[in-house]
């Protein structure tokens, strides 16, 4: 590792607050623009030279239909496919496999589309100033100057939508309402003395089917039937056909005579409100939806102009309440590294990305998060299940944002139980439920690749296993016995697909024909990732049987296949160490066929889970990752933060940091990650888990805890000398805040509160000292990392005679040893 690069994080963006990003240069790519949502509506605000651009996301603007996700491969039609694949693969003959595994693809998964953009030009002279993205109030902002040094500045906002139902994501999901309570706000203020007019225009990539600028604007868009993915060699990557949805747009001014023609009189605020609903069915009248949609786009104006101008009389009406409820959310969890503002600062990016894609009803994080520009998008834009979708989910219940579990429990439930559990049985002729490589809004089930894909990235019947798992890593941080009632269906599923999957030889259990995804290895001059039992299947296989146990004794399930499905993973291989030292990806020896790959599939058994327990395990684990060369994407950046903590190593995972925060401009090619302007992290181009396992990997490195034990600072970069961190979310119910010094015992200050049921037992780690305590349901704790190194031997405990903190006031703290 380069010691310069552990020592201090760079950024090209100057900014007066970790909670704030500005940026003194204007936008000129979509990737530069700012994001904001409300996990329905997504919307990028372009602050441009001249003029303003806002690209408009809607969570369920897809390409294709429920029926595009019940399509059946060749294989189908082949009972016997899978008995001659596992005898190919046992003789490796990798060619007659791989033919046998294309033979299980259908075309592909379908496509989260751009929706609109909406382009607002002055008719008189600007100069851009400044824009800013508020983190702590889901706001941006322009700052322009007229010809006479008068200010103009923009503002957008999307409030959240608290009336959106549940849209149509399978066929037992009924239709969202036409008019939904989403909306994007955006206001312009005339601090000037003169009249400022901007005309209003907008397109889409979609194929336009009515457009009207007069009474009631609106632009509605048919949705294609069919959208293939770049990599596909295709005529038609987009097609259009009589199932093609339409969708609306519309929206209202304060200049309602004009609706091209934003009017602003000197020292007034003009509003534009957007607003657009649920697809509809292309059988289903236009004129209705419009109609509402467009007269919901003026009440929300209405509302806003009766509340005042900003930024003053507005602030008591909605935008007050928009900002109120963002931060609710937003102030769980805070986080102050004094040394290093920029590692702050995108923390803080974050979880405003997670924020603002965040709703009950909506689908599930995409690769893009809420946003997408381009028709095909990247990787259509959609569910990558073997790495990007888990690791979307990875942080958001330490820092208290675990409601978008919600998003995915309801997609998968509705994917398991379609195309899931129809694809399982139709393909494999098994119980339960599958899903591969790929899904998207309607629960895409078969490998992709339409009979010429690369089974390395086509083929892994693990999807839908591993998605489980994440939703229920969200049961282990609340203990709600609802929400796993739930889920129970899921693991019952995933658990019933993995018994009729494996097979066993009398001494070993085998999971095959699998890969280690995305990654391939030679053998005799031939490249193939196509394998028995790789490690990835192994841990995978080995928390599903670990979970389904608990979740069984939590709901007090009989369930009868837990035994067998036990039986079977008690012989699976365990992870081994080869000769060079690398904790091994595959059950052989062949070489890797690209070293430097971006998948590090074996290493999950390291984070996000933890099966690698010791200290030569860990080793291996690390010596692979270290293997794998200094560059990778902005997610496998990420993920190396993590790993890196987890393994305890605090250098590495600085440098790991570093990688992730350089500015894209300074490094180019296909796998060298670092940040866009917007903070946006990129693979390259932007994808959101890049992000979000960044945020997943800071918190790796503040704390380590499970619902026995908590390791304090495991793995604190070395130029964090100085920091705070409050509403870190631990399993179990707790939360926990975090002061340190230098690491120094006694300037290492922790605050435990429980919300548990029942007591709380946990052995905390800090260096190399252990403690046992007991937080009691209500209580608080407060020590510092001095007062646990004073006496090994005896129990902190929380209980005195005043009894457990209940009801509405202020939880009690007992102090122990130095504040």
């Amino acid at each position: 590792m380069n010691r310069d690069e552990t020592t201090k994080s760079t950024t090209a963006h100057p900014t007066d607050s970790p909670e704030q990003l500005s940026l003194n240069a204007p936008c000129t790519t979509w990737v530069e623009a700012l994001p904001l949502g409300n996990g329905i509506l997504g919307v990028m605000d372009g602050a441009h030279a001249a003029h303003t651009t806002l690209w408009i996301n809607h969570h369920a603007t897809w390409s294709g239909h429920p029926a595009t996700a019940y399509q059946l491969p060749p294989a189908a039609d082949n009972p016997t496919w899978l008995i001659e694949a596992r005898l190919a693969l046992a003789r490796q003959d990798y060619p007659t496999i791989t033919r046998i595994l294309k033979s299980t693809q259908t075309p592909h998964s379908q496509a989260f589309l751009p929706l609109a953009h909406l382009t607002l030009t002055p008719t008189h002279s600007v100069t851009f100033i400044s824009r800013h993205l508020d983190f702590s109030t889901a706001t941006s902002h322009a700052i322009y100057a007229t010809a006479d040094n008068s200010t103009i500045h923009h503002r957008t906002w999307v409030p959240r939508a608290d009336n959106y139902s549940p849209p149509f994501h399978l066929p037992d999901t009924p239709h969202a309402p036409p008019g939904d309570g989403s909306a994007i706000i955006h206001t312009i203020t005339n601090h000037s003395p003169h009249t400022l007019h901007y005309t209003i225009s907008t397109d889409t990539l979609l194929r336009p089917h009515t457009q009207h600028t007069t009474h009631r604007p609106h632009l509605t868009v048919r949705l294609p039937s069919d959208v293939a993915p770049t990599h596909e060699t295709t005529d038609h990557h987009i097609t259009y056909d009589h199932t093609s949805a339409s969708q609306t747009l519309t929206w209202a001014t304060t200049s309602a005579a004009t609706p091209t023609t934003l009017t602003i009189a000197p020292h007034t605020t003009g509003i534009l409100v957007l607003t657009a609903n649920t697809p509809a069915d292309p059988t289903e009248p236009t004129a209705p939806v419009i109609t509402h949609l467009h007269t919901h786009a003026e009440r929300i104006r209405d509302a806003l102009t009766n509340a005042g101008t900003p930024p003053t009389a507005e602030l008591a009406g909605p935008y007050a309440r928009h900002v109120a409820a963002h931060r609710q959310m937003y102030t769980r969890t805070s986080l102050h590294i004094a040394a290093d503002p920029h590692a702050t600062r995108q923390f803080h990016m974050g979880r405003h990305l997670l924020i603002t894609t965040l709703h009950p009803n909506a689908l599930p994080i995409t690769l893009q998060g809420l946003w997408n520009a381009e028709l095909p998008p990247p990787w259509s834009s959609n569910y990558t299940l073997n790495i990007n979708t888990p690791m979307n989910y990875w942080a958001a219940d330490q820092v208290g944002l675990g409601e978008h579990h919600t998003q995915l429990r309801h997609w998968l439930t509705r994917a398991a139980a379609g195309p899931g559990r129809y694809i399982a049985n139709a393909l494999y002729h098994a119980p339960g439920f599958v899903l591969h490589h790929n899904s998207d809004r309607w629960g895409y089930a078969t490998p992709a690749g339409a009979g010429h894909g690369d089974p390395a990235w086509s083929f892994w019947p693990m999807g839908g296993l591993w998605l489980t798992l994440t939703a229920w890593d969200h049961i282990t941080y609340t203990d709600d016995l609802t929400d796993a009632a739930h889920l129970w269906p899921l693991i019952e599923g995933a658990a019933h697909f993995a018994l009729h999957w494996l097979t066993h030889d009398g001494t070993t259990t085998h999971s095959a024909p699998s890969t280690s995804p995305e990654h391939t290895f030679t053998h005799d001059g031939t490249t193939t990732a196509i394998t028995d039992t790789p490690t990835m299947d192994i841990a995978l296989l080995t928390e599903l049987h670990q979970v389904a146990t608990h979740a069984a004794a939590m709901l007090n399930k009989d369930a009868p296949w837990l035994a067998p499905l036990g039986r079977l993973i008690a012989d699976l291989p365990t992870p081994r160490i080869t000769t060079s030292g690398h904790l091994a990806e595959w059950t052989h020896n062949h070489p890797s066929a690209e070293p430097n790959h971006r998948h590090l599939s074996h290493l999950i058994g390291l984070y996000p889970f933890r099966h690698l327990t010791t200290p030569e395990l860990r080793d291996a684990a690390m010596a692979s990752l270290n293997a794998r060369g200094p560059e990778s994407t902005g997610w496998a950046l990420a993920w190396r933060i993590a790993l890196s903590a987890r393994a305890r190593r605090n250098e590495d995972a600085a440098t790991w940091i570093a990688r992730s925060l350089r500015p894209m401009t300074q490094h180019t090619g296909p796998h060298h990650g670092g940040l866009y302007p917007s903070l946006l992290s990129a693979h390259p181009p932007f994808q959101i888990d890049g992000n979000l396992g960044y945020l997943a990997g800071v918190c790796a490195c503040l704390i380590d805890a499970t619902t026995d034990t908590i390791t304090l600072l495991p793995a604190l970069p070395p130029a964090w000398t100085q920091g705070h961190i409050t509403g870190l979310h631990l399993p179990g119910r707790l939360t926990c805040e975090i002061t340190w010094r230098n690491a120094a015992p006694d300037l290492v200050t922790v605050t435990l509160h429980a919300q548990a049921r029942q007591p709380a037992r946990r052995t905390i780690s800090f260096g190399t000292t252990q403690r046992s305590i007991t937080v009691t349901p209500g209580e608080t704790l407060r020590f510092t990392g001095r007062h646990l190194q004073e006496n090994t031997t005896q129990p902190i405990s929380l209980k005195d005679n005043t009894g457990t903190h209940t009801g509405d006031t202020p939880p009690r703290e007992t102090n122990h040893g130095d504040d």
